[in-house]
């Protein structure tokens, strides 16, 4: 038996000693996600702080249990971590006797398990235990339910409840983090990606009518996807605007994604460094050479380069002014975005912890209790993220991502929304999401860029 863990560290910096598992006394933890009240507990519970990272708050609380239980029972152990913990917290647990793999009751991230040919085999993605077992038995592939563990005990696996369920999905997982082939509460990336596109395009062409119901749209347009999360979304984005309009809007490819590249918010040099490294253009896609074998104007067409998500901005105010220098007409570029603005923390396992790292935040109206935006938005983040006067920048609407995320029979409650809304699922997350904006308003001091 073993477990293993390839992720980023959320709390505390990105270093070896941090690296999960860790173990103390025979006994190893691993986890994905982020605890908000780690150090509010390490204290509560005497536990000394060695490394600075919440995986070692989860380590002492197993091993204080299992050395104190007088007969283990992983439903006691998770019951009273579940009372305690707060955050987001999908465990991989390890002694000499038991493997035990858990999701938190929000179910905020997924977790899957499958036993094929002998094998028991977890792992957050269900994409990953296919390339294990085969694509042809991914109908064995079992996710686990919010409140819900899987242990491998004496060579039989046993399943149980240690929670009751209190679904919150992280919509951004299926925007965003999920690969492309795997799926999050029964629905798949690639679908609900696909839909946002189409939601966009319905939208879009609500921007582009006249007083007199008209369409103003532009008689040659085509569209890219950032890679690799916005290409889906690029796709339907097209096709939809193709079958509302009547004529063809072509899908291209304007950018092609290094396969060696990290996200650029992982690394300490300057994002620019990074994304030099992180993206080749197509010319002929940009400079009107595909455009014209469609038989389109190159000088009369507009480029829509969709994206799932805006969220710090390092890399769109990177690619909008480098895709220009490509373009005959670069103020006919146009960025779209198939996320609502992200304008509140996450304190759930995504690296955007502080309200400053956000590109939207800083176009917030001070005054406004509600934390809205400010007036002219959009063409202040054109302006910001380099685009021309008459370039635009665009989200999804909340009701529009919310019709897409609904369409299986979900309730939009049934989705962490926080980073969007500012409604956080959990206490410990509410309190200092509140206290990071209001922070913010102050150290602004009423003024709004």
């Amino acid at each position: 038996m073993a477990i293993f863990h390839n992720r980023y560290a959320t709390t505390g910096g990105n270093t070896l000693e941090r690296a999960q598992p860790l173990s103390m006394h025979g006994r190893g933890v691993c986890f994905n996600g982020n605890i908000t009240n780690y150090n509010q507990l390490m204290a509560q519970l005497g536990l000394e702080q060695r490394i600075g990272s919440d995986t070692e708050l989860l380590l002492g609380m197993v091993d204080s249990y299992a050395d104190e239980a007088v007969v283990f029972e992983p439903e006691a152990m998770l019951q009273q971590m579940d009372a305690l913990l707060d955050g987001c917290w999908n465990m991989g647990y390890l002694d000499s006797e038991r493997l035990i793999v858990s999701r938190d009751h929000h179910g905020f991230r997924p977790m899957h398990t499958v036993e094929h040919d002998g094998m028991f085999l977890a792992s957050s993605e269900s994409f990953a235990l296919k390339r294990v077992i085969g694509q042809e038995n991914h109908h064995k592939i079992r996710e686990l339910q919010p409140g819900e563990y899987a242990m491998v005990q004496n060579q039989k696996v046993t399943y149980g409840n240690f929670a009751p369920a209190t679904p919150h999905g992280c919509f951004f997982e299926l925007i965003y983090f999920l690969y492309i082939a795997s799926r999050l509460d029964g629905q798949h990336a690639y679908k609900i990606r696909y839909e946002t596109g189409r939601q966009m395009a319905r939208e879009e062409l609500l921007r582009w009518t006249d007083s007199d119901n008209r369409s103003t749209f532009p008689e040659f347009a085509v569209v890219f996807g950032v890679p690799r999360s916005g290409e889906p979304m690029a796709q339907g984005f097209a096709n939809e605007l193709t079958a509302l309009l009547g004529h063809l809007v072509p899908y291209i490819t304007a950018l092609v994604r290094n396969d060696n590249s990290d996200r650029s918010f992982l690394h300490d040099q300057d994002p620019c460094d990074v994304l030099r490294s992180k993206f080749d253009v197509i010319e002929p896609a940009l400079n009107g050479e595909i455009a014209e074998l469609h038989g389109m104007d190159p000088d009369r067409t507009h480029y829509f380069g969709v994206d799932d998500s805006l969220v710090r901005g390092n890399t769109t105010r990177y690619l909008m002014p480098l895709l220009g220098m490509f373009m005959r007409k670069p103020q006919r570029l146009h960025a779209r975005y198939g996320s609502p603005p992200v304008r509140y923390p996450c304190f759930k396992g995504i690296a955007t912890p502080t309200v400053t790292e956000l590109a939207a935040t800083m176009f917030m109206d001070p005054q406004q209790r509600g934390h809205e935006l400010v007036a002219g938005y959009e063409q202040m983040l054109s302006a910001y993220l380099g685009l021309s006067p008459f370039g635009s920048a665009r989200h999804i609407s909340f009701q529009g991502l919310a019709e897409v995320l609904t369409a299986g029979g979900k309730s939009i409650d049934e989705f962490c929304t926080a980073c969007l809304t500012g409604d956080y699922p959990t206490p410990g997350s509410m309190v200092r999401g509140l206290e990071a904006i209001e922070t913010y308003r102050h150290l602004r001091g009423g003024m709004c860029n």
